[in-house]
């Protein structure tokens, strides 16, 4: 079970992750380089309002959210150490911007998993509710002293770009299939599939959801672990998002107890919402 865990790891980070997440890490790159966000006007005032952050992290949370993590952690570390912003503001910005992608949300857990797009629909809004609200409990007391835009640069080169984010995915790649592994190992040691699944969220998203997904309870229980998981992320993200935030000289310890605060967050709200799904979806 251990070697399927490390092979099907592989192969859902070849074929899902990195197809997305690969572009942004170059796109990430281009905005650190010639970053304007602040020309999204529309967009820079409601992001920045809703999660008390300055527009220099715009970019970092936009790529985190559409791509999934951990280019939020990476592009908030890369955007302290390159001076934009202070270290508070980048240790917020680097949890409440590693989130999971939109079409992993929507697709692989609603519709895949879950049988459901519109279930994926829920997930998602839960996860953004819980992302304003832990953003505004960590909100930065100081006065962002640095905080500035990305200056325009002439430094950028397209091909070390390149070679960076392939260097990056081959990490991506073995910290998910490690955790793939453990969590298939676990399964030898607990048999029953509730408790199994509890722990997976904790380890890693896509096999707790997957777990999830099987178990012969409500529905309403299924959406709450999973919402907890895809906001927490499990300690497969956490490692994954340790190679930038402890090159930079961000807290992993902050970073963990936001991302904490942020999947309790999320395991309530959608326990608080859930009646009101019915409305809106035809739940079996």
């Amino acid at each position: 079970r251990v070697k399927t865990g490390v092979i099907e790891g592989m192969r859902f980070a070849a074929l899902t992750v990195i197809p997305i997440g690969y572009p942004f890490m170059i796109i990430g790159d281009l905005y650190r380089a010639y970053g304007r966000p602040e020309r999204i006007r529309p967009l820079s005032y409601l992001v920045t309002r809703l999660l008390e952050i300055p527009k220099g992290g715009l970019g970092a949370f936009i790529c985190g959210s559409v791509a999934g993590f951990p280019l939020g952690a990476k592009m908030a570390s890369e955007l302290y150490t390159g001076g934009v912003l202070d270290k508070k503001t980048a240790e917020k910005i680097a949890a409440i911007s590693n989130s999971p992608s939109i079409p992993f949300v929507l697709s692989a857990v609603g519709a895949a998993m879950l049988s459901s797009i519109e279930l994926g629909v829920f997930l998602l809004i839960v996860i953004y509710i819980s992302v304003i609200i832990t953003a505004r409990i960590y909100k930065t007391k100081e006065a962002c002293s640095v905080c500035s835009l990305p200056v325009s640069s002439s430094d950028f080169s397209f091909t070390a770009s390149v070679k960076n984010a392939a260097c990056t995915s081959l990490y991506i790649v073995g910290f998910i299939a490690i955790f793939f592994a453990i969590t298939e190992g676990l399964g030898i040691i607990i048999k029953a599939p509730i408790p199994l699944a509890v722990v997976s969220s904790f380890l890693e998203v896509t096999t707790a959801v997957n777990l999830v997904s099987r178990l012969s309870v409500p529905i309403c229980i299924k959406l709450i672990i999973s919402a907890f998981a895809l906001s927490f992320g499990g300690l497969s993200v956490l490692a994954q998002s340790s190679m930038f935030l402890k090159k930079s000289g961000l807290s992993l310890r902050r970073y963990f107890k936001i991302k904490m605060t942020e999947g309790l967050i999320s395991a309530f709200i959608a326990a608080v919402f859930f009646p009101f799904l019915s409305i809106f979806v035809s739940i079996s």
